[in-house]
């Protein structure tokens, strides 16, 4: 049983990559306290139409906003000011029109750190990231995501090439993401705009090193410093990447007012007896035996190691070695 279990978490660990498909990695973020959440994403995501990419998928501990160690990392790293986040625990705070509270900082940097773990992968094309409240998915969710990585006519090249960043869900009303139900066999890909949310969405490399940087370019990217929640912020505030929607969306999260949809990441809520079996982002990625090229998928741990000079993770990510 051990050893089936075993080979199951090192199944999941795998970048999916194989002949004429581009390679990416699932990040999945999630608060190390919200276990619950965490059970019923693994649940949908392990038995409903996105199943397919489960071998991709590792899970990020989310920045917590309600951890005052966490908050002062963010200012000493220099993604948020100090002010911002007095003014998110005081209740004082906007980005715009929108009020920032402690859950929206750390939601946003938790962002900021699944994008940097895609920009400095080089095993991987592109990335997807989800939010552990992301339960609804599409009936052809996987037909339709296979257009960012189904390479074998080369069309997954060149819409990788003329976009950084693919919306697959809303924030709103999921009515609409049941194709069948509308007499939809496909959905398009359209220019960003409303409906769209980061409950699920896919990021190219190039895309990640620009809104978040990369050592290479000693840069800290387009998204440092934090001035508003994330879903305000992209796409206006970094323009220098074309930002796609699937129309119709093909995912949901579940929303605030329904069981199990309070989303604000700064709720004091523990919940113990995380069972999921999804291996943690810090953990070794193997390379596939179906990948002929021969990859070294890099672990995370060693991804977050090798920026710590210069990023917010270098003061709150302690090395177990």
């Amino acid at each position: 049983m051990a050893g089936s279990v075993a080979a199951l978490l090192v199944a999941m660990s795998l970048v999916m990559t194989n002949g004429k498909k581009l390679r990416f990695r699932t990040i999945v973020i999630n608060l190390d306290r919200r276990a619950d959440r965490l059970k019923r994403f693994d649940t949908e995501f392990r038995n409903g139409p996105a199943s397919e990419m489960v071998p991709s998928l590792c899970r990020l501990s989310a920045v917590d906003g309600s951890s005052s160690e966490d908050m002062s990392a963010l200012v000493h790293r220099g993604l948020v000011s100090e002010g911002l986040v007095r003014g998110a625990e005081q209740g004082t705070a906007y980005g715009g029109d929108a009020k920032i509270n402690p859950g929206t900082i750390g939601c946003y940097a938790s962002h900021w750190e699944a994008m940097r773990l895609i920009a400095e992968d080089e095993s991987v094309d592109f990335g997807v990231i989800a939010e552990d409240d992301l339960v609804k998915y599409s009936p052809v969710f996987w037909p339709q995501f296979s257009k960012l990585w189904d390479d074998s006519d080369g069309s997954a090249s060149k819409l990788w090439q003329d976009a950084g960043f693919i919306y697959m869900a809303c924030n709103g009303p999921c009515d609409g993401i049941d194709l069948q139900q509308q007499g939809l066999t496909k959905t398009t890909l359209v220019d960003a705009g409303w409906p769209k949310g980061t409950s699920l969405y896919a990021i190219s490399r190039t895309a990640a090193q620009y809104l978040v940087g990369s050592r290479a370019a000693n840069s800290d990217g387009c998204m440092s410093p934090m001035s508003t929640a994330l879903d305000s912020f992209l796409p206006g505030s970094c323009p220098g990447i074309r930002y796609l929607r699937f129309d119709p969306p093909i995912a949901c999260p579940l929303l605030s007012f329904e069981p199990g949809g309070d989303t604000d990441i700064q709720t004091v809520h523990l919940v113990e007896g995380n069972t999921s079996l999804i291996p943690h982002c810090n953990g070794p990625l193997e390379t596939s035996a179906a990948d002929n090229a021969g990859v070294f998928q890099r672990s995370v741990k060693e991804l977050r190691r090798s920026y710590k000079t210069d990023s917010f993770l270098g003061s709150r990510i302690r090395d177990t070695n």
